[in-house]
């Protein structure tokens, strides 16, 4: 994929400079489903969207003087029955994007940081 970086406005270094390993924003997009996941066919599916949408497969960095994205190779973390839907994303933590994918029969969702 890429190794790009991509700058944040000012306006955008605000989360990036209040957020910790302890809190941090996130936000969950939650879908009912007709039929109930299959498990590859749902990993499948995240690397198609990751190919297709890059930008939610990102980390974020702290600069010098500012902050920037960058993406990242790895895959999304696939999780079934979840009990914690919005706990917080290590954000040092580099090795894994700030996306998480949760499913649990026909309900799913993914959560962004």
């Amino acid at each position: 994929m890429r190794s790009k970086k991509i700058p944040l406005v000012v306006n955008d270094s605000i989360y990036p400079s209040i957020a910790t390993k302890g809190w941090n924003l996130v936000f969950r997009l939650g879908f009912y489903l007709k039929e109930t996941v299959d498990s590859p066919v749902l990993q499948t599916a995240v690397a198609d969207v990751r190919e297709r949408f890059p930008f939610f497969f990102v980390n974020i960095r702290k600069g010098v003087f500012n902050c920037f994205f960058t993406y990242n190779n790895h895959i999304a973390d696939i999780v079934e029955k979840e009990t914690s839907y919005c706990r917080p994303f290590d954000l040092k933590d580099l090795s894994k994007p700030n996306i998480r994918i949760v499913y649990n029969k026909n309900l799913g969702g993914a959560i962004i940081s």
